[in-house]
């Protein structure tokens, strides 16, 4: 993603699940560090974060 050009600071709101994990989101598109290389990828209309 970051040789896409995407930038991890810049996000427009986020959003913590049940088990405490923080979803950050750039308008609609949602994602979840997993460890440095992975990142779980969600769809506001789509994500039930619970």
């Amino acid at each position: 993603m970051l040789l896409m050009g995407f930038d991890f600071q810049y996000y427009t709101h986020v959003k913590k699940n049940r088990k405490g994990q923080v979803y950050q989101f750039c308008y609609d598109f949602g994602y979840l560090r997993i460890d440095e290389v992975y990142v779980y990828i969600v769809h506001q209309d789509n994500a039930s974060i619970q």
